[in-house]
């Protein structure tokens, strides 16, 4: 009946009342606001007006395309001003929160106060402007960051959304924005779904540490708790076959990106949630490998013991990863290690990949592997309009 009681009375205003001051405690913004401000201030001289900073702050976001830049690519932007980010898994919030208040001081010091950086009470202005919006839009940003976290839960009353915000204030293991609509998400659609059936241990959600553990405990209890579901085939195909090394699917449409996803928590497998295949084969096709052997992955330590013996150790093995390979205008392929993604959706580090398992190294130094993505980059191009 607890759960019942928390439906009737969650409600935003109380949650941003209650939980304001630990979020912004989270996101770290008294850091933010000091990198942005030592950014801000020396970019005085003329040589300094190309830095990425200098034109977001000074001329607006009005500036043009290269500005605009900043809001759908905020790590881009936090690493631009050279912040050091005590937390990177909530980078994503902290940078709209630090682009709220960019805003806030460029419509104090530039429109409304018409000062220009160059002039000498500029960093009197700026500071002003900073403290003054910091505490004007902290109510705001609150607001926003729950907003973002009421979208991650699936229930109509947002009965999870408060346990999301607790884990948000823990920060381990918080998702990106993305995999947050999609793959948490779905997990919650799936523990609503599942809870009358799932022991009873395991029906409170607040017994789960962070996201990562909350996900992979209802993956686990849906393959043998959660009803079968037929799924479309969509469209897709083998791109790369070789009896030594794997075999590789080429996820052609969502459909087919869902199908061979099956059992994964990537977000381009996503059919409760929001589903981000759009997205990135906008940008070069989705592949799914089968391997023959295990990978290693996850290096956790290499050693040489005292008998001369050098010991590698791992904390994951897989048969199965999903590349995002990215095709550029010349049709010339590539993937590093944010593209390459193993079933939990953790990222597989390209170099330990190669190094440590002989099997990939001769498959990916192959000629036949070569020819085949040069191919399916290829195809790609021309299925999707993107001839080369």
């Amino acid at each position: 009946m607890r759960a019942r009681e928390f439906v009737i009375e969650y409600n935003t205003q109380a949650t941003v009342k209650a939980m304001g001051n630990k979020i912004i405690d989270a996101l770290k913004l008294p850091s933010v606001l000091g990198s942005l401000k030592q950014a801000v201030h020396n970019k005085h001289s003329m040589d300094s007006m190309k830095s990425e900073p200098y034109y977001i702050f000074y001329r607006g976001n009005d500036y043009g395309e290269d500005t605009h830049y900043t809001f759908a690519n905020p790590t881009k932007f936090l690493n631009a001003v050279n912040m050091a980010i005590p937390r990177p898994s909530l980078m994503e919030f902290q940078s709209l929160a630090a682009l709220k208040l960019i805003s806030y001081v460029y419509e104090f010091a530039v429109k409304k106060m018409k000062q220009d950086p160059r002039d000498s009470g500029w960093k009197n202005t700026v500071e002003h402007a900073w403290k003054e919006g910091s505490k004007k839009l902290e109510k705001e940003i609150v607001s926003d960051v729950i907003k973002i976290l009421e979208s991650f839960d699936p229930t109509p009353n947002k009965q999870y959304t408060l346990q999301l915000v607790k884990w948000f204030i823990n920060g381990r293991n918080f998702p990106k924005i993305e995999d947050g609509k999609s793959t948490l998400r779905e997990s919650l659609y799936y523990f609503q779904k599942m809870k009358a059936r799932i022991p009873q241990a395991y029906r409170d959600i607040g017994i789960y540490s962070d996201p990562k553990n909350f996900v992979d405990k209802v993956q686990t209890l849906k393959e043998k708790y959660g009803k079968e579901e037929t799924m479309p085939k969509g469209q897709s195909k083998i791109v790369y076959n070789d009896p030594k090394y794997a075999k590789a699917y080429w996820a052609i449409d969502e459909e087919g990106a869902c199908y061979l996803g099956q059992g994964t928590q990537w977000c381009t497998a996503a059919t409760k949630s929001t589903n981000y295949f759009d997205e990135y084969d906008a940008k070069g096709p989705l592949l799914i490998f089968h391997m023959k052997e295990e990978l290693n992955y996850n290096l956790q330590d290499n050693y040489e013991d005292d008998g001369g013996h050098f010991h590698i150790e791992y904390a994951e093995q897989t048969k199965m990863f999903q590349v995002h390979l990215k095709v550029d205008r010349n049709g010339d392929w590539l993937f590093g290690d944010e593209d390459i993604a193993a079933p939990d959706d953790s990222q597989m580090d390209f170099a330990d990949l190669y190094d440590y398992n002989p099997n990939f190294k001769d498959m990916f130094d192959s000629e036949e592997f070569i020819a085949a993505m040069t191919k399916v980059a290829e195809e790609w191009s021309l299925y999707t309009g993107r001839a080369i």
